[in-house]
């Protein structure tokens, strides 16, 4: 116990210094055994500053953090910096961070001998601020040490009699100057901090930081076993590359709640509000209008749990958001909202009632315009009240609002006069925001210590840890410092290697006796990059490695989600099918369509999740046009021109009659396309459909008009298109099949062929003849066959011969017209299969089998391209064994 007497100022480095000694004081006195005592007069010196500071009821005061920016900003906008520079918060904050590194160190910064153009600019620029400042009643905080100095020998502040002053190893040249002069009026000392005996150093090296974190990780939860809390000490140099990582998997390890009071660690460095979940919430209006108003921004907003404008519902706002995807409507608030009233005018009038005006009126500011601060603060605060902004969930959102609270009081106090446009405006808050660092309150003596190198000056532990001794943090590279000159940065603590060197020096030391049980870590490599390590690395090296994979040590499997994957990939599972009761087949429907039947031929267990449950996955968000939209819109244009063609009465067979085709098919694609006329990336695609005699590539219409000229001159003619059939009944099925075919066609001498268009890959003649896995053109026939399809019954009776195929429009290189060949020949063997398939539908036996009537031998690649594979059991099953064959059939079209 170190000798701590309460007639004693103490001046530490850290405020968390100051508060160990009244800690340690209160302890020596309750072992005393004193009712109660007085209390220790320990403080920070930055505290001492302030205080001392306002005591004098001085005349100039310092100047504020936002209060500073700005004024940088405006001198920097007439004295413009050296090219490439531009102003922004950013230089500012650099600036200003020069600034006091200067006057710390005791240099001016606004003057100096002859250097470089951008030196020069900063000491012009330097001097305009100080100026400003002083007449303004201002200063710098980073002058704190030289005003009160100066009051000290002036006789203006009374020193304490007595004065020790703890952890300053180097302090900056201001500070020893001013200590100096605190030697001459008060009896000064420096405090002796306890360093404890070193007895174990283990170094150990990990293949990387994730591995460094786990295994460190592993230790203390071993350590917490037989050492209190609180006297396990993790000194962490650099800690915006590990306190996240370190945070992330202490808390997958301590799952537990702590009893209440107590804490599992106690990590110092805070959140920058700017990571917050409440602040990125609060940013997501200004971002929707500087981001040219994205749909994802917009359903962010909507669907935020941090505003209450459409809480609770979820499902409604999700069908909007189908809408977008398969209209490919990516940006603007008035497309967007067009697309849902033409489609959903339900859900159009839910989402946008009420607060939608603020929105409207938000998007239509000109955000490029000059404007006070006070407008765009109100218009935030505005679209947050009628928006229902915040909803709070617990202590860290109340305490995330308070800091953002502060921050706009800042800015209205600071920056309402001062004319900026969005982009800047939202360039000064988020630069606010990620200056404020957020911590909700706890302890410093509970838990684990989590802190940084500086925060360790004076404490003590039973065991300690230091993460990341690579040469990256101790020591840490040179300051860039890039307004100083290389004379001034050698005078600048941490200005060159030299110097970092020393400091770090001086802190490893340090770090050395602070604990009798020491264990350094590092990592080898970072990124596939090799790292370093630190020239204070020990030459006991030991290298380590841990797999919480493959053997995850009893502390890892704490966390729920590795014991959930440990325990899935050790579960035994049984090949066989599991014994699922039967369903009720009463919940098939009557009729089913085509593309629903064509689930239960894959697995009844899809056909059971869409045909039964009506659930389809969710799209792939396309970066401009979805491939099912694009071949909805194509099979609609061919459609509009087959129609429009028979119905003007326009011959294929002349030659001369391709022109006025070709206007009819551009006349049906701007018919197609109206409503997404103004999205440039439909304009692209219209441009891949068709395209007139001056292009010197054709399009895919255009390509196709042309084949359907060649099959004119064959003797083909279109005699229906989009013909629907309803009330198909197939011998085994308990339900009936509705459909609707593209395209038939009819020939003198070749009969009647139904097409199928498609705009990706087609089938293949085997999966349709041999393989029995796509029944579609089959269904199609047994319709036509079964007389099921209007306005073909003529065409049947005269007994002409009939086929079906596909129609390929993937590219105005890739176009195809591919009967399938004997696929008249199948049609008995199709029959019988589905028949099966009926029984077992029929049954209310809904298992998932992978095409369980279909003669195919690599069942198992079904389950792992289905896209309800986590729904399903079977999905999970190797299914090797059963195909025999891992390589599928691969016949081409004939």
């Amino acid at each position: 116990m170190i000798d701590i007497n309460p007639d004693r100022l103490y001046l530490t480095s850290t405020g968390r210094l100051a508060r160990n000694l009244h800690r340690r004081f209160r302890a020596r006195c309750m072992d005393e055994g004193k009712q109660g005592w007085e209390s220790l007069q320990a403080m920070s010196l930055n505290a001492w500053f302030t205080r001392m500071w306002s005591e004098l009821w001085p005349e100039e005061i310092p100047a504020d953090d936002l209060y500073r920016m700005n004024l940088w900003n405006n001198l920097a906008t007439r004295i413009t910096p050296p090219a490439p520079l531009t102003v922004d918060t950013n230089l500012c904050s650099i600036l200003d961070e020069n600034y006091g590194i200067m006057v710390r160190h005791g240099l001016d910064p606004a003057a100096g001998f002859p250097s470089t153009p951008l030196v020069e600019w900063r000491r012009k620029i330097s001097g305009a601020f100080r100026k400003t400042l002083d007449s303004n009643g201002l200063f710098h905080p980073s002058r704190h040490p030289v005003l009160l100095r100066r009051a000290i020998i002036e006789d203006k502040i009374a020193c304490p009699d007595r004065i020790s002053l703890a952890g300053f190893g180097s302090p900056a040249p201001v500070e020893h100057e001013l200590f100096k002069t605190l030697e001459q009026k008060s009896d000064l000392e420096y405090m002796n901090l306890p360093s404890e005996k070193l007895e174990k150093v283990e170094a150990l090296a990990l293949p990387s930081p994730d591995q460094e974190v786990i295994y460190l990780v592993h230790r203390l939860a071993r350590d917490a076993r037989t050492v209190p809390l609180h006297r396990i000490g993790v000194i962490v140099p650099d800690m915006d590359r590990y306190a996240k990582m370190l945070e992330r998997n202490l808390r997958d390890v301590m799952a537990d709640i702590p009893p209440h009071g107590s804490h599992w660690f106690n990590m110092t460095k805070g959140v920058p509000l700017i990571e917050t979940h409440l602040m990125n919430a609060a940013l997501l209006p200004l971002r929707f209008i500087l981001e040219g108003q994205p749909r994802e921004l917009l359903l962010s907003l909507i669907l935020s749990p941090y505003y209450e404008y459409r809480q609770g519902n979820r499902h409604e706002i999700a069908r909007a958001d189908i809408i977008w995807r398969k209209r490919s409507v990516e940006y603007g608030l008035e497309s967007l909202l067009r697309a849902v009233k033409r489609e959903l005018p339900d859900i159009y009038a839910f989402i946008f009632s009420n607060g939608a005006g603020h929105l409207f009126s938000f998007c239509k500011t000109d955000i490029s315009g000059k404007k006070g601060g006070a407008f765009w603060i109100k218009q935030m605060q505005d679209l947050w009240d009628n928006f229902g902004f915040p909803v709070m969930s617990g202590e860290k959102d109340v305490v995330d609002k308070r800091h953002l609270d502060e921050i706009m009081e800042e800015m209205s106090r600071h920056l309402s006069e001062t004319p900026m446009n969005g982009h800047e405006f939202s360039a000064w808050l988020t630069h606010l925001a990620s200056r404020k660092m957020v911590q909700i309150g706890a302890p410093e003596d509970a838990g684990i210590q989590i802190m940084g190198v500086i925060e360790s000056r004076g404490l003590n532990f039973d065991k300690l840890y230091v993460l990341g001794m690579d040469d990256r943090s101790i020591p840490q590279p040179a300051r860039p410092l890039p307004f100083l000159d290389s004379a001034e940065r050698k005078l600048v603590q941490g200005g060159t290697a030299q110097s970092q060197y020393e400091f770090g020096k001086s802190a490893f030391d340090h770090l050395m006796s602070l604990a009798p049980d020491i264990t350094l870590l590092r990592a080898e490599q970072e990124d596939l990059k090799p790292l370093v390590p630190s020239p204070f690395w020990p030459g006991n090296e030991e290298k380590k490695s841990t797999d919480i994979w493959n053997v995850p040590d009893p502390a890892w499997l704490r966390a729920g989600w590795l014991r959930s994957a440990y325990d899935g990939l050790n579960e035994r599972v049984s090949p066989e099918p599991p014994k699922d009761p039967l369903l009720n087949p009463d919940i098939i429907p009557e009729t089913v369509s085509v593309s629903r039947f064509q689930e239960a031929i894959i697995c009844p267990y899809r056909f059971f999740i869409k045909g039964i449950l009506n659930i389809d996955p969710l799209e792939d968000i396309q970066p401009d046009v979805s491939p099912r939209e694009k071949g909805i819109r194509i099979h609609r244009t061919l459609a509009f021109f087959t129609q429009k063609l028979r119905d003007s009465g326009l011959n294929l067979n002349i030659g001369g009659n391709r022109q006025k085709a070709l206007a009819i098919l551009s006349e049906c694609v701007n018919r197609v396309l109206r409503d997404v006329a103004d999205n440039p990336h439909w304009e692209v695609e219209r441009r891949r459909w068709i395209t007139t005699d001056d292009d010197s590539e054709g399009g895919i219409l255009t390509e196709w008009l042309d084949r359907e000229m060649e099959r004119g001159l064959e003797g083909w003619r279109c005699i229906a298109e989009e013909s629907a059939f309803e009330a198909l009944e197939i011998e085994g099925l308990s339900f009936s099949l509705r459909g609707r075919i593209d395209r038939v066609d009819f020939s003198e001498n070749a009969g009647i062929i139904l097409w199928d268009y498609k705009t990706g890959k087609s089938p293949t003649t085997a999966d349709i003849v041999k393989h029995l896995k796509e029944p579609q053109l089959v269904i199609y026939l047994l319709a036509l066959l079964k007389g099921k399809i209007p306005g073909l019954e003529a065409y049947i009776g005269s007994h002409a011969a009939f086929s079906a195929g596909y129609i390929q429009l993937k590219s105005a290189g890739d176009i195809r017209l591919s009967p399938v060949k004997d696929i008249e020949s199948s049609l008995d063997e199709w029959t019988m299969a589905m028949s099966r398939l009926g029984d077992m539908l029929g049954s209310g036996d809904f298992r998932a089998r992978p095409f369980p009537v279909s003669n195919i031998s690599n069942r198992g690649k079904t389950c792992e391209e289905c896209p309800f594979i986590t729904m399903c059991r079977m999905g999970i099953i190797d299914q090797r064994a059963e195909t025999g064959d891992p390589e599928a059939e691969n016949e081409e079209t004939e």
